[in-house]
């Protein structure tokens, strides 16, 4: 029975549940930012980094009302941050 009421929750709500599931995704995204900097030996994160990430994650919220600008603005950003794929050299 919950599920269902969680079902009908998520159908009704779609921003809502569109914004739990950006916020959770930016905390994940943070946590993973803050744990693997020490394990490669590189510098703890600054607020850029931060702002990256929330800047690829939150706007996920409005994916449903604007799909092709956030998924543009998006993928924007996150070619930003990881930069142009090399070309393989096979």
């Amino acid at each position: 029975m919950p599920t269902k009421r969680v079902a009908a929750w998520l159908r009704e709500h779609p921003v809502a549940a569109d914004g739990a599931l950006a916020v959770l995704l930016a905390v994940i995204s943070l946590i993973a930012l803050f744990v693997r900097a020490p394990i490669e030996h590189m510098p703890p994160p600054g607020p850029l980094a931060v702002l990256l990430v929330l800047l690829v994650t939150l706007p996920l919220t409005w994916r449903r009302r604007h799909p092709l600008w956030i998924n543009l603005g998006v993928g924007g950003r996150r070619r930003r941050c990881t930069g142009p794929r090399p070309t393989p050299t096979w």
